[in-house]
């Protein structure tokens, strides 16, 4: 088996999110280059005040808290606070914005087309436990 390459995340280019409110690095994805020509990616994006998340309608989102600190999430209304490794997955329809406790937040997102990729998050996480599902 060949050996994985370590991606630093400074390494990793600054990419604007598509409503133009925040940053990410892409990870790692299928993307032909050309707008949401994706059916899946991985991305590390920084929170850096009350942010409005991009909408990505028929795309189902899972996120990681990886910190410093926690970060409120309002999804469709409803407050979620998501401490560090907690996780969560909405869909791409949802109306969501973010609000970190501490400066320098990261989250780790996987995004995915279940239509064409498969199901992204389910309702377990890694550990079997149940994640929330808004």
């Amino acid at each position: 088996m060949a050996p994985v390459p370590i991606t630093r995340y400074a390494q990793l280019a600054a990419q604007p999110w598509k409503n133009g409110q925040g940053i990410t690095r892409t990870l790692c994805g299928d993307s032909t280059g050309i707008d949401d020509s994706w059916t899946w990616k991985i991305s590390i994006a920084e929170i850096t005040g009350i942010q409005p998340y991009s909408r990505y309608p028929g795309v189902r989102r899972g996120q990681v808290a990886l910190g410093p600190g926690s970060v409120d999430l309002v999804v469709n209304g409803r407050n979620v606070l998501l401490p560090v490794e907690g996780t969560i997955v909405f869909e791409g329809e949802d109306d969501v914005s973010a609000t970190p406790s501490s400066e320098g937040f990261l989250d780790l997102n996987v995004m995915g087309r279940p239509q064409q990729v498969g199901a992204i998050g389910g309702n377990r996480g890694l550990s079997g436990r149940q994640l929330p599902r808004i």
